[in-house]
């Protein structure tokens, strides 16, 4: 594939226009190359510039920045233009336009020429403001005619042809409806989200699952045209009060935060909900505050969302199957500040390299005071990595702290959620484990990326000259395995 010349950088969004109004055509239409893109949306944080370069060397090579709102008078298509988000680095960009497409009939070369000559405007502004745009995206719900809808694309991109790509978006439903074919032949490629929901969506499991999108894709690939498959990165929290009735829908906060929320719990068999996502479910114990929102006693509160495993292991099974149409993955969206129920883009930096992504624990002991018998300390544990953990309540996620020739005495927890006592490091819940405790466990269910988690004091007595500490951990992982930190030895003497 070769990508049509550029125009000169003098004046490009004029020369455009002109050519635009002009009706200019020749050449062929221009073709998109292979490569993958993300997606910016008006509530997006602005990705830093190093952090998209390293993005772009792991297949981002586009962007798509949302610029207008597409709105009717009548039978009279009208633009309402957006405020740019421009991009810290200089990648080519594809400019959204969203809203709904008319239900009136509309003649195919009026409304085509009419939408050509706003979107140069639209293209100028947007070059004006520093975007080097390469295209532009329709992002509306299907209509009722698509064959309609794709004679009005048709008419606009010979308009564009030679110039600006014209892609517009399909969703999994429309793969199959009469005129899907003509309304993907009217664009220079298609758009298709086959993997995770965007917000404001009606929850569907098989949105999620990594088999359906599998039979999805086989009916994409049979429109045969281009195609970028879309993927969405944005998890959702609603809030239901009694009876499953909706109070509230938001993308945040994060799923830590819900877990150190004391009145809520979780409730039992969330493991089993999720199907190539993650699904928890929390019930109020008593009235709580969570972000905004103020629950009463009884309500629940419902995440749904990926994983970084779960995106590596869609785009591994994509790789596999036969799309040799598709010219890359669209994520959607770079996702705001505190945005913590979506992939960050320093995870979906990790989900494209060839290395698998998982937390890095770090584990370390801080003196706090020593006697001649005794020792005082704090155990630290710290994800250096921005991958989190998975959500454990039970036997795994924790700190075990084991004291070779001494006895653990007293445990502050600190942060961690409990601990328990063991003896010999294998039993506990007995007498003996409360009384000759030689090992503890500090309990956390969740730890997110770059998160630090302390305990509070801790007292060991020695029964021995000396004593060795050794530190370890145990955490569950997303896609089940488990991530086991060695255990360190620590060594400390008997004098203060």
């Amino acid at each position: 594939m070769t990508r049509p010349p550029r125009l000169p950088r003098s004046g490009p969004g004029a020369l455009l226009a002109a050519a635009l109004a002009a009706g200019c055509s020749g050449g062929g239409p221009a073709e998109r190359p292979p490569g993958s893109a993300l997606w910016i949306a008006p509530e997006s944080a602005p990705p830093a510039a190093p952090l998209l370069a390293r993005l772009e060397a792991g297949g981002i090579r586009s962007l798509f920045v949302d610029a207008a709102r597409l709105e009717w008078r009548g039978s009279t298509p009208r633009l309402e233009r957006l405020a740019l988000a421009a991009p810290a680095r200089r990648l080519p960009v594809t400019l959204v336009v969203g809203g709904e497409w008319a239900d009136a009939h509309l003649e195919p070369g009026a409304t085509g020429e009419a939408l050509a000559a706003q979107l140069g405007t639209l293209v100028a502004n947007a070059e004006r403001a520093g975007l080097l745009v390469e295209g532009v995206h329709f992002d509306l719900p299907a209509p009722r005619s698509l064959e309609g809808y794709g004679r009005v694309l048709a008419v606009l991109r010979r308009r564009l042809e030679g110039r600006l790509q014209l892609s517009a978006g399909l969703a999994r439903r429309d793969l199959e409806r009469p005129g899907a074919a003509e309304a993907a032949r009217a664009g220079d490629f298609v758009v298709c989200f086959l993997y995770g929901q965007r917000p404001g969506e009606v929850e569907d499991a098989d949105a999620w699952d990594l088999r359906a999108v599998e039979g999805n894709l086989a009916r994409l690939e049979a429109l045969g045209r281009p195609y970028l498959l879309g993927v969405s990165t944005v998890g959702t929290l609603v809030w239901s009060g009694p009876g499953g009735r909706e109070k509230g829908r938001a993308n945040r906060p994060g799923l830590s935060s819900l877990v150190v929320e004391r009145a809520l719990e979780l409730v039992p068999g969330f493991t089993l909900q999720g199907v190539d996502r993650q699904v928890f479910e929390f019930t109020a114990r008593a009235p709580a505050r969570v972000g905004d929102w103020r629950l009463a006693a009884g309500d629940r509160l419902r995440v749904v969302r990926t994983a970084t495993p779960i995106l590596e292991e869609l785009l591994r099974r994509v790789g596999a199957w036969d799309s040799r149409h598709r010219l890359g993955e669209l994520y959607y969206r770079a996702p705001a500040v505190g945005e913590g129920l979506a992939i960050g883009l320093a995870s979906l930096e990790l989900a494209l390299a060839p290395a698998a992504a998982q937390p890095r624990l770090e584990l370390e002991l801080e003196r706090l005071a020593a006697s001649e018998r005794s020792l005082r300390l704090r155990v630290r544990l710290r994800n250096a990595a921005d991958e989190p953990t998975d959500l454990a309540f039970f036997d795994s996620n924790y700190v075990e702290l084991r004291a070779l020739g001494g006895r653990i005495r007293d445990v502050e927890p600190g942060r961690f959620h409990r601990f328990e006592l063991l003896h010999e490091g294998r039993e506990k819940g007995t007498m003996r484990a409360l009384r000759d405790a030689d090992t503890t466990r500090l309990y956390a269910p969740l730890v997110d990326g770059g998160e630090v988690w302390e305990s509070g004091s801790i007292l060991v007595e020695w029964t021995a000259a000396s004593t060795t500490l050794l530190v370890s951990a145990r955490f569950l992982l997303p896609e089940g395995r488990l991530l086991e930190v060695a255990p360190t030895e620590w060594s400390f003497s008997a004098a203060p």
